[in-house]
């Protein structure tokens, strides 16, 4: 998993996700100091199955769920970005307040809904996915790339299993909801859940600026067999 202010919630008020980055922020100040890597465009086309053999892998980070996803939107569109970086690059793009101003970006469709209730919040925005349309789902504790298949099938993407055939496409369902994505109902307070369009997202350019502060090296990924979702 991995949403800071998320595990703060479960954890009593403790731990490596704390959430440091407040609503006010701007995204350009919370990633001072973070180490750029410039992506490029791949030289070879790959499919969709490729991109995910490329970047996923056991995750050996505090839980890089939310920029592994968006990196699979930058291969998606035609670049090589690698993650599994972990540190304040992981931190940065699991604040709900950076998300957030993601998903405002200009020309990104995205919905946002506050409540207290995850499952709820979470079925609402997969009611409003339309069929061959990949879209970032953050809700819960987790954040992943989730679609409405062509058979009328919601389903997510794993990206973070130490096992390789685990890593791809699932059914998404209310089980899954509890299970994979630690949404709980009934909470003493709201929680943003967000939904954003991937074709949108690939195609904004400060979105694809920004994932230079996600790409890292790929002999220094965080990943391999011991790693685990999380």
């Amino acid at each position: 998993r991995g949403l800071g202010d998320v595990y703060k919630r479960q954890n009593g008020g403790s731990g490596f996700f704390a959430n440091i980055f407040n609503r006010n922020q701007n995204i350009s100040d919370a990633l001072k100091g973070v180490e750029y890597k410039p992506i490029q465009p791949a030289s070879l086309t790959r499919s969709e199955q490729q991109i995910i053999s490329s970047i996923s892998g056991g995750d050996m980070t505090e839980g890089s769920c939310s920029s592994l996803a968006l990196a699979y939107a930058g291969n998606r569109a035609g670049y090589v970005v690698y993650d599994f970086r972990d540190g304040q690059s992981r931190e940065i793009f699991s604040s709900r307040a950076i998300i957030e101003q993601i998903a405002n970006l200009d020309g990104v469709n995205s919905i946002i809904l506050r409540g207290t209730d995850d499952t709820i919040c979470a079925e609402r925005l997969m009611s409003s996915m339309e069929p061959g349309r990949q879209y970032y789902m953050a809700t819960g504790a987790h954040a992943a790339v989730v679609r409405l298949n062509n058979d009328g099938i919601y389903q997510y993407l794993e990206l973070q299993s130490g096992t390789p055939s685990e890593n791809g496409w699932h059914s998404l369902n209310l089980r899954d909801l509890y299970s994979r994505f630690g949404c709980e109902d009934g909470q003493s307070r709201e929680y943003a859940n967000y939904l954003i369009e991937l074709d949108s997202l690939q195609n904004n350019a400060e979105f694809l600026d920004l994932l230079g502060y996600i790409n890292t090296d790929e002999s220094a990924q965080m990943r391999g067999a011991s790693g685990y979702v999380r």
